[in-house]
């Protein structure tokens, strides 16, 4: 049943709407590390989300995996004709409280999978792509959890992804997120996407 009830939410969710969150879920990305670099925002939104505090300029230094991923978000961008409305005084991403703490940040890939009903034990969730960074969250058994962000290698092995946990629904806002190995999906009592 609950199978049923995210199939039909996902069904009547407009994809404007789908399309506006991916986008601005790139856009906080890709601006977060701007930010880390020291960027210092004009725009509305730059402004509201990262309030430039410790900024340095209008350019940023980054370190050469972050201007890979800001690359690879650009594209992604272009692909979806994203056009964020940078005088918004917010974005509408409801892991945004998780997603400012990562060490790693998430590069969204369009696609949401689901782990509807997790069957393990409680699994811890982490600031970034493995289990020497700091505990952010965990997975509790029966947790929904929801991945719409592209895996990465994790320096001690295997793929993590960044996922967001939610209390036996989907529909329900996140109550935690963070970094688990991919290998999380096959302790479900069912998987959606």
């Amino acid at each position: 049943m609950k199978m049923i009830a995210i199939c039909v939410a996902l069904v009547l969710t407009p994809l404007s709407a789908l399309a506006d969150s991916f986008c601005e879920d790139l856009w906080f990305t890709r601006n977060a590390l701007a930010d880390r670099g020291g960027y210092c925002f004009s725009s509305t939104l730059g402004r509201a989300v990262f309030d430039n505090d410790g900024c340095t300029g209008s350019t940023s230094a980054l370190a050469a995996n972050d201007r890979a991923v800001v690359s690879r978000i650009v594209e992604l961008e272009a692909e979806a004709q994203c056009a964020v409305d940078t005088e918004a005084q917010g974005l509408d991403l409801p892991d945004l409280p998780w997603r400012r703490t990562m060490i790693d940040l998430p590069v969204a890939d369009g696609a949401e999978s689901g782990c509807l009903g997790w069957r393990g034990g409680r699994a811890l969730l982490h600031a970034g792509a493995g289990a020497f960074s700091r505990v952010t969250g965990s997975i509790e058994p029966g947790d929904v959890i929801i991945s719409a962000h592209e895996a990465i290698e994790s320096n001690a092995g295997g793929r993590w992804i960044y996922v967001t946990v939610h209390p036996r629904t989907a529909a329900a806002d996140p109550v935690s997120a963070g970094w688990t190995d991919e290998a999380i999906f096959s302790d479900c009592s069912s998987v959606a996407g």
